[in-house]
């Protein structure tokens, strides 16, 4: 394999590598040890095409089994499941190929697993899901990986080629030369921190995570499709309702209510032509000219008072002075609760109201 720099073309034909007169081929890409690299600019890049095949490959394995066996996976057991079978395949070697920006193809397929564990649909914002399930971008784990391992290699007891390797690396750094090194200081660059011996390195890492995804949900420019779910998203973990081991069709109906997956006409108004204006996407249930979103939805349409009754009647059980509450506080401690009979309850009342 030759190497070459950015925008150099290479002529095959001029050269010719033997071995005891065998002649050797001349390739694009090798595989070494299960590690793809090419002659391109970026000697990984082929890797992560490699990994998200070999990675979804696994996933349809798992599935199937899942299918055949037992049928149904809880979320919390189905996040399990993916980090023990198909996460390891998605990072292997991740210290060495790691990047400055996210790698579409993995982070794609972590996303539709987390999409289809909800069963919410393909538009869904991925800061939603990432939120509710209590997920950070795979780039994050990438890089804690590089950095443990930048640890590794210049500590005292690492052994003397990968030392070699790495005081290599560090003169390329300071020579000004593109190398894993520096790499791995532009990915670190946004921290303020003036070395990546800074213990606290990886919990920077996802500290910065965690606030580039909640500006991101409250931005209503970029997001309009999160204008009510950023009104009860505070954090980044796995929600109380996909802690129990709910029916699937239950916990389903509350991600695609609170994720704003679902046939309120606040949403199926973005895709009507002509354009319909959010004010303008009026619930058809009732004669009240409101606007039909998630609130309405839930605590006004005269439509659903007969279901609603059963849920706030079960919500006066577990939430302390439920029935004194503001509306809008009423609807916010619904969403957050932890108890599974409040949890079902919703489920059962979106079954009906949403008809999913």
């Amino acid at each position: 394999m030759i190497f070459r720099k950015p925008g150099r073309s290479i002529l095959v034909e001029d050269y010719n590598f033997t071995i005891e007169n065998n002649e050797l081929e001349v390739v694009n890409s090798y595989k070494y040890l299960g590690h793809v690299i090419c002659n391109s600019n970026n000697t990984h890049k082929e890797m992560f095409n490699h990994l998200a095949t070999q990675a979804q490959k696994a996933l349809y394995a798992l599935k199937e089994r899942i299918r055949s066996t037992i049928g149904y996976v809880p979320p919390k057991l189905g996040i399990k499941m993916f980090d023990t079978h198909i996460l390891p395949i998605l990072e292997y070697n991740s210290e060495i190929w790691f990047q400055v920006k996210q790698v579409e193809p993995l982070e794609k397929l972590q996303l539709q697993y987390l999409r289809n564990m909800l069963g919410v649909r393909c538009q869904t914002s991925t800061l939603a899901i990432l939120a509710d399930t209590g997920r950070f971008p795979l780039l994050v784990r990438q890089q804690v990986s590089a950095i443990k391992y930048y640890k590794r290699i210049g500590a005292a007891s690492c052994p003397i080629l990968l030392r070699k390797c790495y005081k290599i690396q560090t003169q390329l750094h300071q020579n000004g030369y593109s190398c894993w090194l520096s790499r791995l200081y532009r990915a670190t660059a946004n921290l303020n921190i003036d070395t990546l011996h800074y213990n606290k390195l990886e919990v920077s890492l996802y500290e910065q995570a965690h606030t580039n995804i909640l500006p991101g949900i409250n931005n209503s420019t970029l997001n309009p499709k999160l204008r009510t779910y950023k009104t009860f998203k505070t954090d980044i973990r796995l929600e109380p309702y996909l802690h129990h081991n709910l029916p699937k069709a239950i916990y389903c109906n509350i991600a695609r209510f609170r994720l704003s997956s679902h046939n309120l006409n606040i949403e199926l108004g973005r895709h009507k032509r002509p354009f319909v204006p959010a004010e303008e996407r009026l619930c058809e249930k009732c004669n009240l000219s409101l606007v039909e979103d998630e609130n309405h939805c839930l605590m006004i349409c005269p439509r659903w008072n007969d279901i609603r009754t059963t849920l706030f009647n079960i919500g006066c059980t577990f939430i302390e002075g439920f029935s004194v509450l503001h509306p809008s506080e009423q609807f916010h401690r619904i969403l957050a609760s932890k108890e599974v009979e409040l949890n079902i309850a919703l489920g059962k009342f979106l079954q009906v109201a949403l008809k999913i």
